[in-house]
Order: structure tokens, then C-alpha cells, then sequence
């Protein structure tokens, strides 16, 4: 029985223990500006080996560290303000999760662009194929 325990819990924490790896190591946030909803603009640099990184958003600074995540979404956090920023393929998202506001939302650079517009027109063919 001990075995089969073991065996199934390395089993398990094997894609877990995986992905933790690929997202706080090889997979850097993507840096530079990028463009949200409402005309804001934010901007990430940093990152380059220490996984912390500085985020702009209007006037304001905040300092972020990785963290890692099992869904592979890039989250940087300021744990002293409570902020969050997360990064996905298609689109990034700033948060103030003390106060629960989104401080910016569907924010694209020209890679994530493309992704939604890939997703896009995959969801307007999935679409298409439905009326046969």
C-alpha cells in the first residue's frame, strides 16, 4: 500500500512540480508597454535574472516579484499593496486586490494581439462549421 502511495503522489506532483519550474523559470513576463482598455497604458520592466520587475500604471510605481503558478499565467505581485498583475497569452490584467478593483484591464502588447486575433478567428470558423 505504501508504495502504491508513493508512487501515486509522485505521479501527481510530477506536472505540478513541472510547471512550477517552466512558469517561474522559463517563461519570463513579457517587459516593455502595453496598451489597455480606456486609453492606459502600463509599463513592465525588470525580470531580467532575479524575478523582480517595477510596474508603471499612470503615475504610479509598483515593485513586483514572480510568482509561480501551476496554470502557467505569469502573476507578478506587490504583497505590500496588494497588487496583481497577470499575464496570460491574449491579454494582461492590473489589480488592487485590498480594495477589489481592476486598475487595468484587457491590455495587449502586439504579441498578445495576435494571439486574440488567432483566437478570434478560430472561434468565428468553429462557428462557421456548426451551421453544416
Amino acid at each position: 500500500m505504501f508504495i502504491k502511495h508513493t508512487a501515486l503522489c509522485l505521479t501527481l506532483l510530477t506536472p505540478v512540480a513541472i510547471a512550477l519550474a517552466q512558469t517561474a523559470y522559463h517563461y519570463p513576463a513579457a517587459t516593455g508597454q502595453v496598451t489597455c482598455a480606456g486609453h492606459m497604458v502600463v509599463t513592465i520592466s525588470g525580470g531580467e535574472s532575479n524575478h523582480h520587475y517595477t510596474i508603471t500604471a499612470g503615475k504610479t510605481n509598483y515593485s513586483m516579484i514572480r510568482v509561480p503558478t501551476e496554470s502557467g499565467v505569469i502573476r507578478l505581485e506587490d504583497k505590500a499593496r496588494g497588487i496583481v498583475w497577470l499575464q496570460m497569452a491574449n491579454k494582461s490584467m492590473l489589480f488592487d486586490e485590498k480594495n477589489g478593483k481592476r486598475l487595468a484591464t484587457d491590455c495587449q502588447n502586439e504579441h498578445q494581439a495576435l494571439v486574440q486575433k488567432a483566437l478570434d478567428q478560430t472561434a468565428d470558423f468553429a462557428k462557421t462549421l456548426k451551421h453544416f
